[in-house]
């Protein structure tokens, strides 16, 4: 037995002998202590080690969030020296190691219609919504090097393909491959559990993601920054302080041209002291270019013309109590852009219960609402349009991606069954209103659909169902994930154009080591 599990079976011990004067403990009780012990062990090791992520905040609690979505979701707790199946480690002289990962995905996706843009929004050209579809196929492969140098130090390279089947002709087509990550850290500095990372990464993930997220494992090409993060990892705390300059215009918004300038900083705070249960609290700067916003006014909104500047703060809470777990998150943002004085603020609310089946099998229902301000009147001088800054929309406002957490009121309702502990069966179900009419529908990617600059329409925009299975094997180095989805279009849709129900359907299948 290794020394960790000699740590678990003494405490289990003493706190037996305690309570022995109550009488036996039940196993429903030994059970808990146990689970509570073996993550009190797990957080220790993890910051001994350094973790796999030291600029990550702890893992969110298991019941919710985009981590459970995908194959990057922790599995369950395995023994400490039990090895990652997904890694080669190759172990160099002088106490130095080479880590290598890969990762392998094709994805085919059917959606018919297409989209409910109206023709010439943002100035790209819609279908005509006569039954038109969209059918393709990505693929993307990525290699990544971890380097340790020493105890204090690493650095991490890593390089992505990214491609969609057919999109150039055969002979003449142009890699699109990419630098991933490139950074250099330091860990455990000064003898404190801080680390400073500086270089291209991922965009780090933040309490549930709604507000920052990479878009990974879901998004073919993720969101990736250069930036210089430096954390500050106490026992109970987590601390993340960030700047970051970006020149890709497709990073933040759809909109704009490669010369773009996008500035942001800002510091995220979360407090682990209460076990189960996360308070985090957070302040980000931003300031972006005048162009990014320039063809705004091809979607019909005559002003928002010119560089915006803005600070975002907020305050999130997520908990569990026996079967029951909860969170919130409220968000205020406030600014100027082209002279608009901007004023906007967004929140969610959510609820679940796990019922524990045994044996790893569980059956999980829930329930969220979401609410986003719209702006009332684009013409005067006041811009109340929430604007999330790095959205994982796909996750939590319908897999279909029409909907983004701007403008909008969502009401959803999810079921996820667990037979086995390699399968997940899933049913969520939303439904959509904008908050301001005069406002705009925005899709997944912050892109107006469309807009009413009448209001007369009603503001209900319609319904989504959401099918979905996962299946994880082979220790998890396969991945496969596959589900369908319908729309049904809201008198919103039906008052502004074409509005036949659009159906979407995917196959996800992906290789990781």
């Amino acid at each position: 037995m290794s020394a960790s599990r000699w740590v678990v079976v003494v405490a289990l011990t003493l706190c037996g002998a305690a309570r022995a004067q109550d009488g036996p403990p039940t196993a429903a009780e030994l059970r808990a202590e146990l689970e509570a012990l073996e993550r009190r062990l797990r957080e220790v090791e993890r910051r001994e080690a350094g973790g796999d992520d030291p600029l990550a905040p702890p893992p969110p609690l298991p019941a919710e969030g985009p981590a459970a979505e995908g194959p990057a979701a922790e599995a369950p707790a395995a023994e400490p020296e039990k090895k990652d199946p997904q890694r080669i480690v190759l172990q160099l002289p002088r106490s130095m190691s080479l880590e290598l990962r890969g990762h392998l995905r094709l994805r085919g996706e059917t959606r018919h219609p297409a989209d409910y843009r109206i023709p010439g929004t943002f100035g790209r050209p819609a279908t005509d919504g006569r039954g038109s579809g969209d059918d393709f196929i990505l693929q993307r492969a990525w290699l990544s090097l971890d380097f340790t140098v020493t105890e204090h130090l690493r650095a991490v390279f890593a390089i992505q393909d990214a491609r969609l089947w057919g999109d150039h002709p055969v002979g003449q087509d142009s890699a699109e491959t990419f630098v991933r990550e490139a950074y250099i850290e330091g860990r455990k500095l000064f003898g404190q559990p801080l680390t400073v990372r500086a270089g291209r990464s991922l965009v780090p993930h933040l309490g549930d993601g709604r507000l920052f997220h990479s878009l990974d494992p879901w998004a073919a090409v993720p969101r990736i920054w250069d930036a210089v993060q430096v954390t500050y990892d106490p026992q109970g705390w987590w601390f993340s302080a960030v700047a970051s300059n970006l020149r890709e215009a497709g990073i933040q918004t759809p909109r704009g041209s490669d010369n773009d300038d996008f500035w942001l900083m800002g510091v995220y705070a979360s407090c682990r002291l209460i076990e189960k249960h996360e308070l985090d609290g957070y302040l980000f700067h931003r300031n972006l270019s005048d162009r990014v916003f320039a063809s705004e006014a091809r979607a019909g909104r005559p002003s928002r013309l010119g560089e915006r500047e803005d600070f975002t703060t907020g305050a999130r809470l997520k908990g569990e109590v026996g079967p029951v777990g909860y969170s919130g998150e409220a968000v205020y943002q406030w600014g100027d852009q082209a002279g608009d004085d901007v004023r906007a603020w967004a929140a969610v609310t959510k609820a679940w219960y796990t019922h524990d089946l045994g044996e790893g099998r569980k059956v999980r229902l829930g329930g969220e609402y979401a609410f986003a301000s719209g702006d009332r009147d684009p013409t005067d001088g006041k811009n109340q349009t929430f604007d999330p800054i790095f959205p994982f929309g796909h996750f939590y406002h319908g897999h279909m991606d029409l909907f983004s957490w701007r403008n909008m009121h969502a009401a959803s309702a999810q079921l996820a069954v667990f037979p086995l502990a390699w399968l997940s069966l899933h049913a969520d179900g939303h439904v959509f209103w904008l908050d301001s009419r005069r406002d705009a529908w925005y899709a997944a990617n912050k892109a107006t659909v469309r807009r009413d600059p009448s209001g007369r329409a009603g503001s209900h925009v319609g319904t989504e169902l959401d099918l979905y299975v996962q299946m994880r094997l082979w220790e998890e180095r396969v991945f496969v994930w596959a589900g369908y989805s319908h729309f049904w279009t809201g008198e919103y849709v039906r008052a502004t154009g074409f509005s036949k129900d659009m159906d979407w359907a995917f196959l996800h299948v992906e290789l990781n080591f």
